[in-house]
C-alpha cells in the first residue's frame, strides 16, 4: 500500500490542477499566437518593404546629389576656364570656386582637381565634419597617379561619375580612429574632347549610413556582396568586418526583408537586411492588456478551483487516517500482549529459582542448618534473579516505549537487542539464529540517525512471523533464522529468512495488506507485517518486501541513507 498523506496529496492536487489549467491557457494562447504572428509577419514584411524603399530612396538622393554637384562643379565657367587656361588668376578662381562648394557643405571631406598625370593641382580638406576647411599649399599637394581610384575614374567615358565603395578613411597607410566613413565621386575632365584630369570629392558617409541604419521595429545590417558587415543597429552585430578583420554575425533565420541598396562602380554592392528586432520585444507588442488580463483571470479560476476540489477528498483522508490510527493500535495493543507472554515466560524461571531459594532459607532456618556463609551464598543467587528481573522489565519498558525523536544508532547493535528481549522464543522452540555481516567496519557503516524503538518494532513481527512459521514444522530438522546485513554507499539491506517452508502462495502477494495474517487464524490479527511496512516507508523512507527463495521466506528491508 503506498504511502497515503493528505497534506501533500492536497498540495500535489493543487499544483497538479494549476498546472494543467495553465498549460491549457497556455496551450491556447500559443494557438492565438501562432495565428496573430502569422498576421503579424504580413505586416512586418510589409512594413519593412517600406522601410527598404525609403532608404533606397534616401541612399539614391544623396549618391545623386553628389553626383549633380560634381557635374555644377565641371562646368562651372571658374573652373573650365581653368581648365582652358590654367593661369594664376584662374587658379585663384577655382580655389574660390571650391571654397564656396566646401563651405556650403560639411559633409565634404576633400575636394580636389588632379591632372592627367595624376598630380594634385588643386585640394582643400576638411579633418573631420565639425572642423574648418584648410587650402593646401602647393609643396604638399601629391602625386596620385597609381592609387585606385585615379586609374579606374581616368578613363571613364564623358559625363560619366565614377562612385567608390564605402570605406574607412586611411592616413599614413593606417585606419583613421575615430572611424571615418568615406565615398568618393570623381567624374573625369576634357579639353573639348582631350582627357585632362579628374575632379573627385570625398564625402563623410558616417551621417547617411546612421540614417540606413536608424529603426525603431527592426535590426539594419548593411552587408556587401561578401556578407561583410559594413553597418548595424544591432549590438551584437560586429561593424566593418572586412576592414577590422572582425568575425561577422549575420543570422539569415532572422531576417523579415532584404534586398540589394546600392550599386557602385568599384562593383561593390549594397545589401540591407530588416531583422526582427528582441523576440520578448515582439510579443510584448503582441499582446495588449486584455490577453494578459484574460490569462491572470484563468490563473485565479484556477487557483479556486484546484482549492476547492482538492477539499472533496478530504473526508476520505480523514476516514483513512482514522482508520490508519486505529489499525495502529490494534497492531500497538497485539504487540504488546505477545510482548507481555514473552516476558512472563522469561519471568517464570527467575521466580521459581527465588522461590526456591526462599523456601531453603525458611527450612535450613528452621532446622539450625543456616550458616552465614551458606546465608550469603543463596542472598547473592536472590539478588542476581532480582538483578536480572530487574535488566528484563528495563529492557521490554524501552522497547515498548514510544519514539518520538530520532537518535543515533547502530542497525546491528539494535538486532542484537531485539533478539535478546524474545531469545527465549527461540530457545524453548530449539530455533537456531545467526547475524551475518558483510562489512569490516559495522559501527560505522550501520548507522543511522532515526527512530530506534520503530525499528526494534519491524524486527521483532518479522522475528514471530519466523518462529510461527518455524513451530509449525512437524518435522524434526534444523530449524534457523538468518539475519544478514550488507551495506554500500547509498544504502543498508536487512535480509531476514527462515526455513518454515516459505509464504503461501495464496498470501504472498497480500502479506503486507492488513488482517492478511501468516498465523493461523486464532492466533495473528494481520497487523504485524502491514505496521512494519507503515514504518519503514514512513518513518524510514525505504522499502520492505517479501519472497520465497529455495523454499524459504525471505523479507528484505532497503533504508536509504540519504533519505533518513
Amino acid at each position: 500500500m503506498e504511502r497515503l498523506r493528505r497534506e501533500n496529496y492536497l498540495k500535489r492536487f493543487s499544483i497538479l490542477f494549476i498546472l494543467a489549467s495553465v498549460s491549457f491557457t497556455i496551450l491556447i494562447l500559443c494557438f492565438a499566437l501562432y495565428e496573430i504572428v502569422k498576421y503579424r509577419d504580413i505586416i512586418y514584411k510589409e512594413k519593412a518593404q517600406h522601410e527598404y524603399s525609403q532608404k533606397k530612396d534616401t541612399i539614391n538622393k544623396y549618391y545623386k546629389n553628389y553626383k549633380q554637384l560634381l557635374k555644377s562643379i565641371k562646368t562651372n565657367p571658374l573652373f573650365t576656364n581653368y581648365i582652358i587656361n590654367p593661369s594664376q588668376e584662374n587658379l585663384k578662381n577655382s580655389i574660390s570656386l571650391f571654397e564656396s562648394f566646401i563651405s556650403f557643405d560639411k559633409h565634404i571631406t576633400q575636394l580636389r582637381y588632379i591632372d592627367i598625370k595624376g598630380q594634385e593641382q588643386i585640394r582643400i580638406d576638411r579633418p573631420n565634419i565639425s572642423s574648418d576647411y584648410k587650402i593646401i599649399e602647393n609643396l604638399n599637394l601629391q602625386n596620385k597617379e597609381h592609387r585606385d581610384y585615379f586609374e579606374k575614374s581616368i578613363n571613364l567615358p564623358k559625363n560619366e561619375v565614377y562612385t567608390s565603395k564605402i570605406d574607412l578613411n586611411i592616413e599614413n597607410k593606417k585606419i583613421e580612429i575615430p572611424y571615418k566613413p568615406v565615398i568618393r565621386f570623381a567624374v573625369p575632365i576634357f579639353e573639348e574632347t582631350k582627357r585632362v584630369g579628374v575632379l573627385i570629392i570625398n564625402i563623410f558617409a558616417e551621417e547617411l549610413l546612421d540614417t540606413i541604419k536608424e529603426s525603431k521595429d527592426f535590426d539594419v545590417t548593411v552587408y556587401d556582396q561578401d556578407k561583410e558587415v559594413l553597418v548595424s543597429n544591432n549590438n551584437l552585430q560586429n561593424e566593418w568586418t572586412r576592414y577590422l578583420k572582425k568575425k561577422r554575425v549575420i543570422n539569415t533565420n532572422s531576417i523579415i526583408f532584404e534586398d540589394l541598396l546600392i550599386k557602385s562602380s568599384d562593383y561593390e554592392s549594397l545589401f540591407i537586411s530588416l531583422s526582427s528586432k528582441n523576440w520578448l520585444n515582439r510579443f510584448l507588442t503582441f499582446f495588449d492588456y486584455k490577453i494578459f488580463l484574460l490569462f491572470a483571470l484563468i490563473i485565479l479560476i484556477a487557483f479556486l478551483s484546484a482549492y476547492y476540489l482538492a477539499r472533496i477528498p478530504k473526508n476520505l483522508f480523514d476516514k483513512i487516517t482514522s482508520q490508519q490510527k486505529l489499525l495502529i493500535q490494534q497492531s500497538k495493543t497485539s504487540a504488546m500482549g505477545e510482548m507481555i507472554a514473552i516476558l512472563a515466560h522469561q519471568w517464570r524461571q527467575p521466580l521459581n529459582q527465588i522461590s526456591v531459594l526462599i523456601q531453603e532459607i525458611e527450612f535450613k532456618k528452621q532446622l539450625n542448618l543456616l550458616s552465614d556463609e551458606e546465608f550469603n551464598t543463596i542472598s547473592s543467587k536472590i539478588k542476581n534473579s532480582l538483578s536480572y528481573l530487574s535488566h528484563t522489565i528495563n529492557d521490554f519498558r524501552d522497547f515498548l516505549k514510544p519514539s518520538k525523536n530520532k537518535k543515533p544508532f547502530n542497525i546491528l547493535d539494535t538486532i542484537k537487542d531485539t533478539i535478546k528481549l524474545i531469545e527465549s522464543n527461540f530457545i524453548n522452540n530449539k530455533i537456531e539464529y545467526e547475524i551475518i555481516t558483510e562489512s569490516k567496519n559495522p559501527s560505522k557503516e550501520y548507522h543511522l540517525f532515526s527512530f530506534e524503538n520503530e525499528f526494534k518494532h519491524v524486527i521483532i513481527n518479522i522475528l514471530n512471523n519466523s518462529i510461527d512459521a518455524l513451530k509449525m514444522q512437524n518435522e524434526e530438522k534444523n530449524k534457523k533464522v538468518i539475519i544478514n546485513l550488507s551495506s554500500n554507499k547509498n544504502s543498508i539491506s536487512i535480509e531476514i529468512s527462515d526455513n518454515g517452508g516459505g509464504i503461501e502462495d495464496s498470501i504472498k502477494d497480500k502479506i503486507f495488506e492488513p488482517y492478511k495474517s501468516t498465523k493461523e487464524a486464532q492466533q495473528g490479527t494481520g497487523l504485524g507485517l502491514y505496521m512494519s511496512k507503515l514504518i519503514i516507508e514512513n518513518s524510514f523512507q525505504g522499502k520492505i518486501s517479501a519472497k520465497n527463495l529455495d523454499n524459504k521466506a525471505v523479507f528484505t528491508i532497503t533504508l536509504y541513507k540519504d533519505l533518513i
